[in-house]
């Protein structure tokens, strides 16, 4: 709606009066809706949406405040504002108007121009009110998606700092998570199956990811990639990573142990952790940008995902990360022929296997 396309219900049953009132409003170029008595009026409010009302206290069939009633009754004229009109002067019906959830009540005989200068401030502020709603319908659709990637404490330190999105390089721990040969499974199973699957496995790692002070940055396929210290910082990133992957280990074993009649076999999975200064911060356009972690650290933790494969293992972290929580974590070290690819210097693997007491 703009004001100049508002669309305006009209209720007076002094002819003269309403048809000169209604030309005032046409000649704004507002669409009018004039009725004379109340029932055809309620008619009315019950086939169209109106921006504005302008209603008699006094017609000749039902009293405008049962007209008033009536709307307000109506979820869609819950917020549209209501004027009411009448002669009678006295602070009684004013008052009873008002406790009837009436914006105004206007004492007649209408000097015009007042009439044109209420029929804009009434509009102009309904228009400020929808545009209102659509930014809180927005700012709604956007939390519920970044509540899909971030824990709740986090998105209320964003919220709060408003520079969730600022680019910068920032020390953090990535965590991949990836479904062992899911393509082939997935083959195998009715989709119906697969998305069951997919929405059991993913919403306990979302649960234990979030309650470990991670985000979810993307989802790959079948592969998850959470980042710890980014956007924000928890302070002990790295062990809240390693913790998170031995419950996730945990959850795994459990669900294996328990899992749907329709598999036939274990559900194998790896985990891939590295610790270092990653670039944190939005990319794309301005058609569409998405916030994201780059640098070498995601290469590596992606890559020691894959390794688990070749040393038999579900989780593996690097040098870095063992060095933050070595005091914390007991390891085992795992040495590999080959260094990784695309890797100039050897990187330190091990295998955390369980929480020190």
């Amino acid at each position: 709606m703009t004001a100049r396309s508002a669309r305006i219900l009209l209720v007076e049953d002094d002819e003269i009066q309403g048809e000169i009132l209604k030309s005032l409003l046409e000649q704004q170029h507002y669409t009018v809706d004039y009725y004379l008595d109340g029932r055809s009026a309620v008619a009315a409010t019950e086939k169209r949406q109106y921006d504005l009302a302008f209603i008699d206290i006094y017609l000749p069939d039902i009293s405008g405040l049962d007209v008033l009633d009536h709307m307000r009754s109506n979820p869609h004229y819950a917020s549209t504002p209501i004027l009411m009109m009448t002669a009678d002067a006295t602070e009684d019906t004013s008052v009873l108007a008002l406790v009837k959830e009436a914006d105004e009540v206007l004492i007649k005989p209408l000097r015009h121009s007042e009439f044109l200068l209420k029929t804009k401030l009434w509009l102009d502020r309904q228009l400020e009110r929808l545009k209102l709603k659509e930014a809180n319908a927005r700012l709604e659709a956007q939390s519920r998606i970044m509540a899909q990637y971030f824990s709740d404490d986090v998105i209320e330190k964003i919220t709060a700092s408003g520079s969730m999105m600022q680019p910068e390089l920032v020390p953090a721990t990535v965590m991949f998570f990836d479904l062992r040969s899911f393509t082939a499974l997935s083959e195998k199973l009715d989709p119906v199956n697969v998305a069951d699957l997919l929405n059991i496995i993913f919403t306990d790692l979302m649960d234990l990811i979030f309650s470990h002070g991670g985000s979810v940055n993307k989802f790959i396929g079948d592969a998850i990639m959470a980042t710890f210290g980014a956007p924000l910082s928890q302070g002990n990133d790295a062990l809240n990573a390693v913790r998170c992957a031995l419950a996730i280990r945990d959850s795994m074993d459990l669900f294996n142990q328990v899992r749907p009649a329709y598999l036939s076999e274990n559900i194998g999975y790896g985990i891939g952790i590295a610790s270092g200064t990653v670039f944190s911060g939005t990319v794309g356009s301005f058609r569409r940008l998405e916030y994201t972690v780059l640098g070498d650290t995601v290469n590596v933790a992606s890559r020691l995902e894959s390794l688990n494969k070749i040393s038999r293992t579900h989780v593996l972290i690097d040098g870095k990360t063992h060095e933050l929580v070595r005091n914390l974590v007991e390891c085992r070290r795992i040495r590999f022929q080959e260094k990784i690819r695309g890797k100039s210097q050897e990187v330190e693997i091990f295998e955390p296997l369980k929480l020190i007491e």
